[in-house]
């Protein structure tokens, strides 16, 4: 029989916290860059000229995950970058969904 380990929370990180963090940087970069649907948009065509075909704003706010997920990968757990790309991430899909 298998036993299963149930891991302890760690009382570093919690779930509200890095949500409450992706949030604020979300409004932030709003203020800064504006509505991100343009943003996107306009990415899109950027993209679709050099790729020779057209994304769509979707497109480029999952591709940010992407380049996230890669990233995570690459650096350690403790590293500040790391959060930093979950947040991103984070933010990248609350963007896809928006704009979708």
């Amino acid at each position: 029989m298998t036993t299963v380990q149930i891991s302890k929370p760690n009382p570093t990180r919690s779930a509200e916290d890095i949500l409450r963090s992706a949030l604020d940087i979300l409004l932030e970069r709003g203020r800064v860059y504006g509505p991100a649907g343009i943003h996107y948009e306009d990415l899109a065509k950027l993209k679709g000229a050099y790729f020779y075909r057209e994304p769509t704003a979707r497109d480029m706010a999952l591709e940010n995950v992407l380049e996230k997920l890669d990233r995570l990968r690459r650096c350690d757990a403790n590293d500040p970058a790391f959060k930093d790309s979950i947040i991103d991430a984070i933010n990248y899909l609350a963007i896809a969904w928006e704009i979708a």
